[in-house]
């Protein structure tokens, strides 16, 4: 199973977008936040390896309605969100815990940061883009 480039590391997990709308903008306001989901945190990390997001990736079973409330809280916008969509799944693939499905998210996330000029070292950012992957 191939796993997420090095210089893409994983901060937060939201799994509802009933939690979403209030722990993404916390993070990109650079407070510390516990995950409601208890998945992957920068609470895990010291003070000095805690990360802020450079992207927000959303999967496929965020509906559009749910994605507009996510977005649409002040402060979200200021970095290219990224959403996993179904239809683009390769044949034979599904979305997590298939084993697949991580190798050919970090590819497509790779791939959009390229086709956009976008990478974890540069200090440009996309305010309000949506890319689909």
């Amino acid at each position: 199973m191939a796993s997420i480039p090095v210089a893409l590391c994983v901060v937060h997990i939201c799994q509802s977008v009933e939690t979403a709308p209030v722990e993404i903008p916390a993070l990109l306001r650079g407070e510390v936040v516990k995950p409601a989901s208890g998945l992957e945190s920068n609470t895990s990390r010291s003070p000095a390896e805690q990360r802020v997001p450079i992207a927000v990736i959303v999967g496929g079973a965020f509906s559009a309605a749910d994605l507009e409330k996510i977005m649409s809280r002040e402060g979200v916008m200021k970095l290219p969100w990224l959403k996993a969509d179904p239809k683009l799944l390769p044949p034979g693939a599904g979305p997590p815990p298939d084993p697949a499905y991580p190798g050919f998210a970090a590819g497509a996330i790779e791939r959009l940061f390229r086709e956009h000029g976008f990478s974890v070292e540069s200090t440009k950012t996309e305010e309000g883009a949506l890319w689909h992957y």
